[in-house]
């Protein structure tokens, strides 16, 4: 992902506003003080604990500072926080991976006086306590990170494998320049081998898994030669193989899984060129050779949605796929409208079983991953934009949202803050014509002018619908949203103002 866009959601926190609203297996609470909270992605230990990568940067003091804090919740949302400080540092942590009995911690520093930085990994165990802590600066002639690859890979021997693209300053590459560097760690975050790609032109990785029988590394990413987007392959020593072109569909956000021996999932934005503000999701899945044995696009039309930009998917235990994005991307650094976090659930065969759109306030939200649980749930982790708060101008928060299986928050009051929504109409106001988002079958949308009779009816057949409203006159109108036995799963009001 790139840096400026880490820099939203990887920065840190002094304390945080905790809201519990369900029973143990749903919860939701907020990261918010007077400066920039983060979240990274939920993992789940054996002890039932959540441990998540979280913290703070302060933008309103004389020097810029990044603290790490890592959060430790149980089953219902009780939280242990540490804090952990660097002074005239600024530190994210990107990854967190648990071995045989600590947690390693995995992400980048730069010092706030210079132009130097580096990578920086900390190791801690179950119950927050840091055990070590270590950088390693970017080799010579490189000052700091464009991307970085989704996933860390584990090899054989147990070590791990990070992937960068590295920047040289006032080099003639171009704004987008970049080498491909790749780390390779033991299992308590020392280095033991660092590599560089040096090609002619910028190179950016998105996302990097192992081939069938690990013996390879499947890079995704741009710039290796002419064209969108390719599919890059090494050898475990990191020497160069092959580049191919990948789909030019796809874009970032990009992450890809290895599914079985043949065959890998992936999810990534799908830019349609001729529209700009029109990208969606694509999930797909390919054979060892790239062929597309399935794939499924999924948002919503002119309107930008975008993949998780981390980790975007997951799998359950019964095989079925968790997809999680942004709908109403606005792309702008302090976005002043509502968006939503979307949740997606496809059986093993991509038949599309729900979406859900989630957004508690009103207020601006981005994605940044899910985890599946190991009771079925999933936790996403989100950053909110509070574009009403005047007293911190240009500042976001971290929200994390527990959902069970079926999407849904669930409590003894059955009266959840969440605002989940199971379809969504727009625009609204709106003209002679407007989309529905829905993934429920044989779903019905039903239009009704003020004095309660119904105007227009129009069956919802794709995951998003275009309905043609130019014979309605210009006013107020009511909508509902009816499957079989006329059951409303969603209802609201619209405008027809042109």
């Amino acid at each position: 992902m790139y840096k400026h866009t880490i820099f939203l959601f990887l920065t840190f926190i002094l304390g945080f506003e905790y809201q519990l609203l369900a029973q143990t297996t749903t919860f939701d609470f907020f990261l918010q003080t007077n400066a920039t909270e983060g979240v990274g992605i939920a993992y789940e230990n054996d002890n039932g604990y959540y441990y998540l990568l979280a913290g703070r940067e302060d933008t309103i003091s004389p020097k810029l500072y990044s603290d790490i804090m890592l959060l430790k919740l149980s089953q219902t949302g009780d939280t242990m926080v540490r804090l952990e400080r660097s002074p005239d540092t600024s530190v994210g942590l990107r990854h967190l991976i648990k071995t045989d009995s600590i947690f390693l911690g995995i992400g980048f520093y730069d010092f706030n006086d210079t132009s130097s930085g580096g990578l920086y990994n900390i190791t801690f165990n179950d119950n927050l306590n840091i055990l070590t802590k270590r950088t390693v600066k970017f080799p010579d002639g490189y000052n700091t990170y464009l991307s970085a690859a989704t996933h860390i890979l584990t090899d054989k021997e147990s070590n791990y494998i990070f992937v960068v693209s590295l920047t040289e300053p006032y080099n003639n590459q171009g704004f987008d320049a970049g080498d491909i560097c790749f780390y390779k760690y033991n299992e308590i975050g020392d280095t033991i081998n660092t590599h560089i790609l040096k090609m002619d032109k910028g190179q950016l990785v998105e996302d990097v898994c192992f081939n069938s029988d690990s013996t390879e590394i499947w890079l995704f990413g741009s710039g290796f030669r002419e064209g969108v987007h390719q599919w890059v392959k090494f050898d475990l020593d990191f020497n160069l193989l092959s580049i191919e072109e990948f789909y030019q569909n796809a874009d970032y956000p990009f992450s890809i899984l290895q599914e079985s021996t043949n065959s890998w999932v992936g999810c990534g934005s799908f830019s349609v060129f001729d529209r700009v503000q029109d990208d969606d999701l694509w999930v797909f899945r390919m054979d060892s050779l790239g062929n597309i044995l399935n794939d499924i696009v999924l948002g919503a039309q002119d309107t930008i949605d975008y993949a998780a930009y981390w980790k975007s998917f997951d799998f359950s235990k019964e095989g079925e796929i968790f997809i999680s994005g942004t709908h109403n991307v606005v792309i702008a650094a302090f976005p002043k409208t509502s968006s939503w976090v979307m949740l997606t659930k496809l059986d093993s065969t991509f038949k599309h079983k729900f979406t859900r759109y989630y957004n508690p306030d009103g207020m601006y939200y981005s994605n940044i991953g899910l985890n599946v649980c190991n009771d079925g749930g999933v936790i996403l982790s989100s950053q909110r934009y509070d574009y009403d708060n005047d007293d911190v101008p240009d500042n976001w928060d971290a929200w994390v949202l527990k959902v069970d299986g079926n999407g849904y928050m669930t409590g003894q009051d059955d009266k959840p803050n969440v605002q989940t929504k199971n379809a969504l109409l727009y625009p609204n106001p709106g003209g002679d014509r407007l989309w529905v988002s829905c993934g429920w079958p044989s779903a019905v949308l039903i239009l009704y002018n003020m004095n309660g009779q119904a105007v227009l009816k129009k069956k919802l057949i794709a995951l998003t619908t275009t309905v043609n409203t130019s014979s309605l006159p210009k006013g107020n109108y009511t909508w509902t949203i009816k499957v079989k036995e006329n059951k409303i799963i969603e209802k609201g009001k619209w405008i027809k103002n042109n």
